[in-house]
């Protein structure tokens, strides 16, 4: 089976300052047809903190706790974005990862009615992180 590529989809997503521990803001949530993720840019954020990339399954409520090996089917993608290093003047992308022991992700396909989330996997965060996504729906001819 193919797909062909359908309405853009995009989003910017502020977290909420003092963000606690593993609570979930949600990026982006797929319709009826799954989304190919194709960019994806991140700025602020505490100094030396990393933020995780997850799946969420349909239903998952934005705000709630998010870790890993849960019951509530969250599915890591990356836990390499890390805050404090980019500005909305210099950003960086969730694709390329900023530490060693994680590999690049791209693209990021999101099956119809799951949510691409974000928690931070470190602390709880002091400072707002910023995500700006791009992507396109994925139809069937």
């Amino acid at each position: 089976m193919y797909y062909c590529y359908g309405q853009i989809r995009s989003s910017l997503t502020t977290t909420p300052i003092n963000n606690g521990l593993w609570v979930a803001s949600t990026l982006l949530t797929a319709g009826d047809n799954p989304i190919e993720v194709r960019m994806g840019s991140y700025w602020g954020g505490d100094a030396n903190e990393f933020w995780a990339l997850a799946l969420a399954p349909p239903g998952f409520v934005n705000g709630s706790i998010a870790s890993d090996g849960d019951t509530n089917g969250i599915i890591p993608i990356t836990q390499a974005i890390k805050g404090g290093i980019f500005t909305n003047v210099k950003k960086g992308t969730v694709f390329v990862p900023t530490s060693m022991d994680q590999s690049i992700i791209f693209p990021i396909i999101i099956p119809p009615y799951y949510n691409l989330i974000i928690y931070p996997v470190t602390s709880t965060s002091s400072a707002a992180a910023n995500f700006q996504l791009f992507g396109q729906e994925l139809v069937k001819p």
